[in-house]
């Protein structure tokens, strides 16, 4: 299940301190990692944790990637997605990729009494598939630089239409969009003097639905940097490495629809600060972090802002040998 980013809410129980404490979080992080990089500055072959644009396929390799990300918001929602990632190297430069979404959320809503109560959905969300195609691809000595243009289609494999004992339930339980959403945009990869780097842009344009709730047009942009700090020197037939991985991620909503008339004030943005150590082997990865929310701006004054997540993942690539 894809949860949409949060718009609107019952309360707003979030003030400025919350986001002066963020701020704090982030600085401390980026502290430690910064502190990371001068001591361990050599790089093995990792992949984002939080974005899957950027994944390294080989050709004719399959890769499959499990994910566990549970969030917590101000306005007690609760959400647990579990996305599931697989991918095709077609070729040296052509990949195929697919995101399968699978979730649950609960929040607190006013009933038509007046009365707060207890909403949950679950269930398959959209899924999203795209080819991408390795437009620049250069290899020299100690650095190597891949740019990848992309473009697909999110298909409405979840529901836009959740209804309960008042009418449709909010857009945060909502599984899907509604409608077949063009998707496109660009990815990169690199690796320069021992730093590894990965970021993209995307774009997903929703058509609005006559019936249900149709979420903004979303702009993502993601940011990773990553360390090996284990072993410290590379030895010869040693397969296995400790990684850190440290991403940001930005997701700006736009207006929403309900019922094909737009929703005031609904859109915003958030900027979130990832910290995942991997661990990686000949065929697998495994990494366990958190999300930190450093910025959170909505137009409604409403909106749900989130806390503290978590992100976990496996990776198994299935052609290697």
């Amino acid at each position: 299940m894809q949860m949409k980013k949060p718009l609107e809410a019952n309360d707003a129980g979030e003030n400025d301190a919350g986001h002066g404490r963020c701020s704090a979080r982030f600085l401390v992080a980026r502290a430690v990692v910064a502190m990371a990089a001068v001591l361990f500055p050599a790089v093995a072959d990792g992949a984002p944790a939080t974005f899957v644009t950027a994944l390294p396929v080989s050709a004719n390799q399959i890769l499959s990637r499990f994910n566990w990300e549970p969030a917590f918001s101000s306005s007690n929602l609760t959400s647990v997605q579990f996305p599931f990632d697989l991918g095709y190297g077609i070729t040296a430069r052509w990949t195929i990729l697919a995101t399968f979404h699978q979730g649950y959320a609960s929040m607190s809503a006013s009933s038509p009494t007046g009365a707060a109560e207890q909403f949950h959905s679950a269930g398959m969300g959209d899924t999203l598939a795209f080819l991408r195609y390795t437009l620049i691809k250069h290899d020299k000595m100690h650095s190597t630089l891949r740019v990848t243009p992309l473009a697909g289609v999110v298909i409405p494999s979840g529901n836009n239409q959740l209804r309960g004992p008042g009418g449709l339930l909010p857009q945060p339980l909502q599984t899907g969009g509604g409608s077949w959403s063009p998707y496109a945009g660009m990815a990169m990869g690199a690796f320069h003097y021992g730093n590894g780097y990965s970021g993209d842009i995307t774009y997903r344009y929703n058509p609005v639905t006559r019936l249900g709730i149709t979420p903004g047009n979303l702009v993502r942009a993601d940011w990773q940097e990553q360390w090996r700090f284990y072993p410290l020197r590379l030895k010869d037939g040693f397969p296995h490495f400790a990684l850190l991985s440290l991403e940001e991620n930005y997701l700006h909503n736009g207006q929403s629809h309900n019922s094909d008339q737009p929703t005031a004030q609904s859109a915003g943005f958030i900027y979130t600060q990832d910290i995942v150590p991997e661990f990686q082997s000949m065929n697998y990865l495994i990494g366990f972090g958190m999300r930190v929310p450093v910025v959170q701006d909505y137009a409604s004054p409403l909106a749900v802002r989130q806390r503290l997540g978590m992100v976990m993942l496996f990776e198994y690539n299935f052609s290697r040998r």
